[in-house]
């Protein structure tokens, strides 16, 4: 089943990939205690790209993988760090923008299909900054908003479920590709492509042996 928070807001493109509409928030529905692997998809779904994660992570969640947990959230909080810590294993999910070096390094071309989805495994330290950081959109867009400005990394969440349960958990960052994050809830060709891969990627590494 999945959860989401009660506080939540509601050319790439192939032929085969149909317009996506990010997913509302409902009421959450009782967790699945028995999970040993949480999924969390974050981000603001009133704002284009920034929504790929919670539907990515709505698309997986239909699959019922055993074991598997899926959260929704619009943001990382501290108060996550209680779900890490009944779990052995997690994977955030979450948009990121393109930067500058990237755009140069193409000169103006599209996106890469290899750069649409990037994982990366988290290592956690105590020593990490567990102040509340932005995280998920570009600042330049949302400079003068508090869009994700109380968001935690998912480092911070690591660090901090180890300092308050002494918990560690082994986890993971999968990150699609946004280039659009003004109002709206559609995601753009981009971020659609990127999902279509990321749901692939996702749903193989929770069926590993070697998460």
């Amino acid at each position: 089943s999945i959860a989401r928070s009660p506080t939540m807001p509601s050319s790439l493109a192939t032929p085969h990939l149909a317009p996506v509409t990010v997913p509302h928030a409902h009421n959450p529905m009782a967790p699945d205690l028995t999970a040993d692997t949480l999924l969390i998809g974050y981000g603001n779904t009133l704002r284009s790209d920034d929504g790929v994660g919670p539907s990515i992570v709505e698309a997986i969640d239909q699959r019922q993988i055993l074991g598997v947990r899926s959260l929704i959230r619009h943001q990382l909080g501290p108060e996550l760090a209680a779900d890490l810590a009944t779990v052995g294993r997690v994977v955030f999910v979450d948009a990121r923008w393109q930067t500058a070096t990237e755009t140069e390094a193409r000169g103006g071309a599209p996106p890469r299909t290899d750069d649409l989805v990037q994982s990366r495994r988290l290592v956690f330290d105590l020593d990490h900054n567990l102040e509340p950081v932005n995280h998920g959109i570009d600042p330049s867009i949302v400079a003068s908003t508090v869009i994700s400005s109380h968001a935690y990394s998912p480092l911070s969440l690591l660090a901090l479920t180890k300092l308050l349960y002494n918990h560690t958990v082994s986890a993971w960052l999968i990150t699609i590709l946004g280039v659009n994050f003004q109002l709206g809830e559609d995601l753009s060709p981009v971020a659609r492509l990127g999902r279509h891969q990321a749901i692939i990627t996702i749903s193989k590494l929770l069926l590993s042996d070697g998460f």
